[in-house]
């Protein structure tokens, strides 16, 4: 668009400076009205009534030129305004698209190739067109007369330029043609080369400026162009090799190329004619060519006429030697024409060194002929001497061949159906992934309304946790100071029973030792009794006329063998109350240690069972967990669960009951070795 509109601001200022034109002739023609009709005054008045018609009509003419221009400076005003509006509209749909469309190598990128390639094609219609009429190509061709000077070689040029724009024209053509059919994923990867592309269009833009100013001749450069030609060749066999192509077009195409060809030789006949004086035979033969040329045109006329264009309802399939006939039409014709070139140049040469009216001699000429002919790098075999008309007739017998082809119906298809462009396809899938972006939008709006209600709650839970990291803080801290008056207490409580432990032992001492004493009395009394059921035996022997009491006593007053008293009055444990006194206090005693150490032992085991890991209890299976294979094994495993369940329980409570009575009935082992005498204090 900036390009159309760079053009049409320079077709404005061409059309204002001819509007500028006019207007001063009109004023020098007005001035010259005045002047004649002061002069005219003194003429007839024949001759002022005619001027006065003369310019009347030339007035007309004038106004009607000036309201034309004026109309076309409206319209292209409003063209211009066009121009601006779509490029403006274009910048606001392009803030609206997203950055996937628009990045390099994208889809814009992509919708501008398919663009650029129209373009590039009206450009070069529009040169071929503008350098037809500028150098009056038919006129030239029906004239056949000699092209002298610099007229001629600026026809000449054009005629080759002309050529190459219709090889590159066919090429573009081909390419949009692949770009209409393709795949979607070929089109999207022909976005990455818009640069390239773009880069050659400027070619073709440095020839349309040059054409505006007239400057079309042999100076200007055409390397450019020739890249751009090379640039889509490379791309049509590297890229685009496996894609097809309508047949019809492609043969237009050809013949297009063959009749632009044709043209170009035909003028550097008319050019070479000039060094060639008339009727000589080098003149023949050059005239022989240029009929040649004029027949091939005529064959590309009927063949043009015999292909089917894009809008019928048939289209041609050829085969592949047919289309590679027609391709290798096109390579021996441009050899004919670079032979036609050199024979030119090798003239030129010869030619510029005569004087002025002078011609170079034909057998110069015929052997400069005969010459190039043998050098001509045609890529067919010909059995004719000269090369150049052999190749020639060799492509008018090529395209009278395929004509009659044609005629006959031998290539005609139906056309097939159209294919959706790939662009088509490409939109669809685009506006669904639009379509499906929007409805994504709704649910990215509910997601982050969800979103703000998590944060508001996980902020009242984060609030809430902190909280319950301060109580947990404080709890820790009562806690460990808990443990540390437990800990003290539980050392106090450790000396307290180390010294009931030194108590209990100090008292168990003294147990001892009133149990050796007591022991001691318990056998001495034993002694005593044996002694004093002797002495009553004796007495009972003895004394017949003495009463039991007074034996007693009698017995009591002997010594013994030792030669101690025993009848003394006072048994050797003393008295019998202070024995009993002395036993029972050791019973209670010996009764309240026990009771003591019984609950010092439970205090210390429940300190110690408090201190140890509370147990893991197993988890209760439910009956949704449990996936018995059959009724039968869910009711024997339940059977077997329950006897197991019995049992541990019945153990666990005869441990339990076995622990309590061992705690609670400490038993006290003999000291004195002595079998069934103080085994137990109860």
């Amino acid at each position: 668009l900036e390009m159309r509109l760079e053009a049409s601001q320079e077709t404005i200022v061409d059309l204002q400076l001819t509007i500028e034109k006019f207007r001063d002739l009109v004023r020098s023609q007005q001035t010259d009205i005045a002047e004649l009709r002061e002069k005219g005054e003194s003429k007839l008045g024949d001759e002022m009534v005619t001027q006065s018609v003369a310019l009347q009509s030339l007035n007309r003419k004038l106004q009607a030129t000036e309201v034309k221009a004026l109309s076309r400076t409206v319209e292209f005003e409003l063209r211009k305004l066009e121009a601006q509006q779509s490029a403006k509209h274009i910048n606001l749909l392009k803030s609206f698209l997203p950055n996937s469309f628009l990045a390099n190598g994208g889809d814009y990128d992509a919708l501008l190739v398919l663009m650029l390639l129209p373009r590039i094609l009206f450009k070069v219609e529009l040169i071929s067109s503008q350098l037809r009429l500028q150098n009056k190509f038919d006129d030239v061709l029906e004239s056949k007369k000699p092209l002298t000077g610099v007229e001629g070689e600026r026809v000449v040029f054009s005629s080759h330029l002309i050529s190459k724009l219709t090889l590159l024209e066919s090429l573009v053509k081909q390419v949009k043609g692949v770009l209409d059919t393709c795949e979607v994923q070929l089109y999207r990867q022909m976005g990455s080369l818009r640069d390239d592309l773009a880069l050659h269009e400027r070619a073709i833009d440095l020839i349309i400026e040059q054409l505006k100013k007239e400057q079309v001749d042999n100076s200007m450069p055409l390397d450019n162009l020739d890249k751009a030609i090379s640039y889509f060749k490379n791309l049509l066999d590297t890229r685009l090799s496996d894609a097809t192509f309508d047949h019809s077009e492609m043969v237009l195409d050809q013949v297009k190329i063959l009749s632009a060809s044709s043209e170009a030789i035909a003028m550097e006949i008319m050019k070479i004619r000039v060094f060639v004086s008339d009727g000589s035979t080098a003149d023949t033969q050059l005239r022989d060519l240029d009929s040649l040329t004029v027949d091939l045109r005529v064959l590309i006329r009927k063949v043009k006429r015999r292909t089917p264009s894009t809008s019928d309802r048939n289209t041609l399939r050829l085969p592949e030697d047919v289309c590679k006939a027609l391709l290798k039409c096109n390579e021996v014709l441009d050899a004919v024409k670079d032979s036609v070139v050199q024979l030119r140049t090798a003239s030129s040469k010869k030619g510029n060194t005569l004087s002025e009216g002078e011609v170079l001699q034909s057998k110069v000429v015929e052997e400069l002929l005969h010459q190039v002919s043998s050098l001509c790098a045609c890529p067919v075999e010909l059995t004719t001497k000269s090369k150049l008309r052999g190749g020639l007739e060799w492509v008018m017998a090529t395209l009278n061949t395929f004509t009659a082809a044609a005629q006959n119906g031998e290539y005609d298809i139906a056309r097939p159906a159209r294919k959706p462009a790939p662009y088509e396809t490409r939109s669809v899938v685009v506006k669904n992934e639009y379509s499906d972006a929007g409805g994504l939008g709704f649910k990215l709006e509910e997601k982050i309304t969800e979103i703000v209600e998590l944060r508001k709650v996980i902020k009242l839970k984060t609030e809430e946790v902190s909280e319950a990291n301060i109580r947990l803080k404080l709890t820790e801290k009562k806690v460990e100071a808990a443990v540390e008056e437990g800990e003290r207490k539980v050392e106090a409580e450790r000396v307290e029973i180390k010294r009931l432990k030194d108590v209990l032992e100090q008292k168990e001492a003294r147990f001892s030792q009133a149990i050796e004493v007591m022991q001691s009395d318990i056998d001495a009394v034993e002694r005593e009794k044996l002694s004093l059921s002797k002495a009553l035996e004796e007495s009972k022997k003895a004394g017949q006329g003495k009463s039991g009491v007074a034996l007693i006593f009698q017995g009591l007053t002997k010594t013994g063998s030792d030669g101690q008293v025993v009848g003394t009055g006072e048994s050797p444990m003393g008295s019998p109350a202070l024995s009993n006194e002395k036993i029972k206090v050791l019973k209670e005693t010996v009764a309240t240690s026990q009771k003591t150490n019984r609950f010092l032992q439970a205090r210390l085991a429940k300190t110690q069972i408090k201190s140890l890991s509370p147990l893991r209890l197993l988890p209760r299976v439910t009956k949704q967990q449990q996936k018995p294979e059959s009724q039968q094994d869910e009711e024997s495993s339940r059977k077997n669960r329950t006897d197991q369940e019995k049992s541990l329980t019945k153990e666990v409570d005869t441990l339990y009951k076995e622990l309590m009575m061992m705690c609670a009935s400490p038993k006290v082992i003999d000291i004195s070795g002595r079998s069934g005498q103080w085994t137990s204090l109860y």
